[in-house]
């Protein structure tokens, strides 16, 4: 690694070990492949014969779904316009309103506590 002055270093890395799968960059692949991963992610999920879902490790029962009346998003950066789409498939599939905040902003306020809503927050870890 070279030093390039104050506080910069060259990492020595390069774009070699990076597969971008004949797509002009890796943005742009991850873009691509989005319809293949949503589809990875509600396999075994999504049961259409029955018209209902296995959400593994909720524990809801179908009286617990049927008290829901509102549905509340949290997440930030990335995750938030995550979020708003997740927003529309919800309403959409469950016909139940839905809402998405940012989670900083939500901590700072008083939380007012109401009998059926059901709040969702998006976790992303870095790697």
């Amino acid at each position: 690694m070279g030093d390039l002055g104050p506080g910069v270093q060259d990492s020595g890395w390069t774009l070699e070990p990076i597969d971008f799968g004949g797509y002009r960059h890796f943005m742009f692949k991850e873009i691509c492949e989005q319809p293949q991963s949503i589809q990875s992610t509600l396999r075994g999920r999504l049961l259409f014969e029955s018209g209902s879902a296995r959400l593994n490790g909720l524990n809801f029962t179908p009286a617990d779904c049927e008290q829901i009346s509102r549905i509340v998003i949290l997440a930030c950066g990335t995750s938030w316009h995550a979020g708003l789409v997740g927003r529309y498939v919800i309403e959409e599939l469950t016909g139940i309103p839905a809402e998405v905040e940012y989670a900083s902003e939500y901590r700072y306020r008083p939380q007012i506590v109401v009998p059926g809503v059901l709040t969702i927050v998006i976790v992303v870890e870095a790697f």
